[in-house]
C-alpha cells in the first residue's frame, strides 16, 4: 500500500515538473501560449510585476470558485486541485527564472522548441494519470460540470477552450491593440468538439 502512495507522489511530482517546464518552453518558442494559459499570460504581459505563475493560479482560482458554485458543493478533491495549481504556479515561476536568459532567434529552432514543449506537456499527462491525484481546476471543471449537467465532455471542453481563447484575444486587443502572445500555437491547442 505504501509503495503505491510513494509511486503516486513521485508520478505527481514528475507530472508537475514536466507541465511547468512545458508551459515555460511554449512561452519561449514565441508561437503563442496554450489556450488554458492564454488569459494568465495576457495579464502577465500587461502587469509584468506579477509573475506568470501567480496569474496562472489566480485564473484557476476563479475557475475553482465557478466550479464550486456550479456543483453546489466544496469537496476535498476540489481544494486539493486548487492547491496543486498554486504549487504549479510557483514551479512555473522557478522555471521562468532558471530559463530567463534562454532565447532562440531562428524560426527553425523555435519550431523545434515548440514541438519539444508539446511532447513534454504530453508526457506530463501520463504521469498525472498514473498518480491518480487531483487534476488541475481547468480539467476538473470540465470533467465535473459536464458530468453533473449531462453535457458531452468533448463539446463542453470545446466551448470552454473557445471561451478562454476569446477572453485572451479580447485582453490582448484591449491591452495592446493587437494580438500579443496569441499565435498559431494558441489556436492549435484549442480542441475541436467531439461528435
Amino acid at each position: 500500500m505504501k509503495r503505491i502512495k510513494i509511486d503516486a507522489i513521485i508520478s505527481y511530482i514528475f507530472g508537475l515538473l514536466l507541465l511547468s517546464l512545458g508551459i515555460v518552453l511554449v512561452v519561449k518558442a514565441i508561437y503563442g501560449v496554450t489556450v488554458l494559459r492564454s488569459t494568465a499570460y495576457m495579464l502577465n504581459k500587461k502587469f509584468a510585476e506579477i509573475p506568470f505563475g501567480v496569474f496562472n493560479y489566480i485564473i484557476q482560482g476563479i475557475i475553482f470558485i465557478i466550479m464550486c458554485i456550479a456543483m453546489k458543493s466544496m469537496k476535498l478533491k476540489y481544494f486539493l486541485s486548487f492547491l496543486s495549481t498554486v504549487i504549479l504556479g510557483y514551479v512555473i515561476d522557478l522555471f521562468n527564472f532558471l530559463l530567463r536568459n534562454f532565447n532562440l532567434d531562428s524560426h527553425f529552432s523555435r519550431v523545434a522548441l515548440y514541438i519539444l514543449a508539446m511532447i513534454v506537456i504530453g508526457m506530463e499527462i501520463t504521469f498525472f494519470m498514473k498518480s491518480r491525484l487531483p487534476i488541475m481546476p481547468f480539467d476538473l471543471f470540465v470533467k465535473e460540470v459536464s458530468a453533473k449537467y449531462k453535457i458531452s465532455i468533448g463539446k463542453f471542453k470545446s466551448v470552454y477552450d473557445i471561451s478562454l481563447l476569446v477572453t485572451a484575444i479580447s485582453l490582448s486587443f484591449g491591452f495592446f491593440g493587437k494580438l500579443n502572445g496569441i499565435g498559431v500555437g494558441t489556436f492549435i491547442s484549442t480542441e475541436p468538439a467531439h461528435v
